[in-house]
């Protein structure tokens, strides 16, 4: 409802979490409910002290400042903490986080939007752009063909319908 309320006014919100593991998990949460009501948002970065209120007594307002003046997009911090889930150094867990963070690109309807982040997360992942595409496109053809099944058995289509309809949806998707 808060969420509602301030899209109402603003379009854009700042988020000033605690850096501790709950205040991380309460940020991605409302970062959630934002992007749900249609606001976009930037994350201050609050290291190393747990709090705003902490890191002003520290290191002064100006310093806060500078802060929110180089918050991060809320998409590029989800994607920075889903990062710190995955081993680095292993092929198959990169792998793995590039396949999930293609999982949540391809929920953007809008493709302006998703190419501009495509583009983003590519260059942060240190991948090139065609192959994060590639895997936005795979998970977003898996999205549709779990959806396309449940169409189709409450309406009993056929599979030779089914099989026309596939390369059709995934055409449409980019």
């Amino acid at each position: 409802e808060q969420a509602l309320l301030l899209n109402r006014s603003k379009k854009r919100a700042l988020l000033a979490y605690d850096s501790d593991g709950a205040g991380v998990k309460a940020a991605l949460r409302a970062l959630e409910i934002l992007r749900d009501v249609g606001m976009s948002g930037k994350v201050i970065n609050m290291r190393p002290y747990k709090d705003p209120d902490e890191f002003i007594k520290n290191l002064g307002s100006e310093e806060y400042q500078k802060r929110i003046d180089s918050a991060k997009n809320v998409f590029l911090f989800e994607i920075e903490k889903l990062r710190e889930q995955y081993d680095s150094n292993d092929p198959d867990a990169n792998t793995r986080y590039v396949e999930e963070v293609a999982e949540l690109l391809s929920d953007f309807k809008d493709e302006v939007t998703r190419t501009n982040y495509i583009k983003a997360c590519a260059k942060e992942m240190g991948i090139t752009v065609e192959a994060l595409t590639g895997k936005v496109s795979e998970a977003a053809g898996k999205n549709r063909k779990f959806a396309h099944e449940d169409t189709k058995i409450n309406t009993g289509k056929n599979k030779t319908e089914d099989k026309t309809l596939k390369p059709q949806q995934l055409l449409l998707t980019f």
